[in-house]
């Protein structure tokens, strides 16, 4: 039975869900796990990837100014959603991206543009280098540091990760303060249940961490495979998770790809820099649109 700091997330996801208007919440199984989307919209179809601990309401706003244009779909991946619900023996970016192909397959959609944060953008960049013909673009938001350049320059986040104890609260707060430039302030409620969460998964998070840290030398030797238009957006003041060394490094081995790093901005820019995110982002995807039509 889920514990009751579960059931409170679970209440206020929903709570934010029905202010946003306008975005229709479905629910689908997928590898007989059922999980749950936002969807609005017509035309191509966007789909948005969350990070470790989103889920799709992180989008919502992102969802509502492109629903007008778009066909837009934000899903929430099981075990990567804040109430962890762990069942894999085994975690790589591979397996996640097979996860998001099944879920497309399911719904009926043959290829998308795909927009995606932190962890979400590595499984992302796999899936785009894995189904080309699935993948119309890709925007990734703040891809994290996978251990390309020196350890003294970037380490890997997933071992920075695994060497925080996040069920001391105080840490929490420091990491939270770390992705932000200004740092949004989380009330103790939100706090302390993410503590008891993290603390009562703690075994499965490190075993997670450890196994994607692995991962990632896979994915850099697959960054050179991706051949779809591809959009990189990051942070400037963004230290820990994501340093720009890291976005130019992806840059640099997506071939063509565009690269933007944003100032005042750490590590969640279509957050933090809602408006001109979306201004880059509505010029990359016409561009791309542009592109496809003449080539056709």
């Amino acid at each position: 039975m889920p514990s009751k700091n579960l059931i409170s997330l679970a209440t206020l996801a929903n709570l934010v869900t029905s202010v946003a208007k306008g975005l229709e919440r479905k629910e689908i199984c997928v590898d007989g796990r059922n999980t749950n989307y936002l969807e609005a919209g017509n035309g191509e179809t966007l789909l948005f990837i969350h990070g470790f601990g989103g889920t799709n309401h992180m989008w919502r706003s992102w969802l509502q100014q492109l629903k007008t244009q778009y066909r837009v779909i934000a899903v929430t991946i099981p075990e990567l959603e804040p109430t962890l619900n762990f069942s894999k023996a085994h975690y790589s970016f591979r397996t996640y991206s097979e996860w998001v192909s099944r879920f497309l397959e399911e719904i009926g959609v043959p290829q998308c543009h795909l927009l995606a944060h932190s962890t979400g953008a590595c499984i992302t960049a796999f899936f785009a280098s894995s189904y080309p013909e699935k993948t119309s673009s890709i925007t990734l938001f703040s891809p994290p540091n996978i251990g390309q350049l020196p350890q003294k320059e970037t380490e890997n986040t997933f071992d920075k990760a695994l060497k925080l104890d996040l069920t001391d609260s105080d840490q929490l707060k420091k990491l939270i303060s770390d992705s932000f430039f200004d740092t949004p302030k989380i009330p103790m409620l939100i706090l302390n249940q993410l503590t008891k969460i993290i603390d009562s998964h703690q075994l499965e998070i490190n075993f997670m961490l450890s196994q994607l840290s692995s991962a990632s030398n896979v994915l850099l030797r697959r960054l050179p495979l991706i051949s779809s238009p591809t959009l990189i957006i990051g942070g400037k003041c963004d230290h820990f998770l994501s340093n720009p060394a890291t976005l130019q490094y992806f840059q640099h081995k997506i071939n063509g790809s565009q690269l933007e790093l944003l100032e005042e901005c750490s590590h969640f820019p279509f957050q933090e820099q809602t408006e001109i995110s979306m201004i880059i982002f509505e010029n990359f995807i016409r561009t791309t649109l542009d592109n496809n039509l003449v080539a056709s």
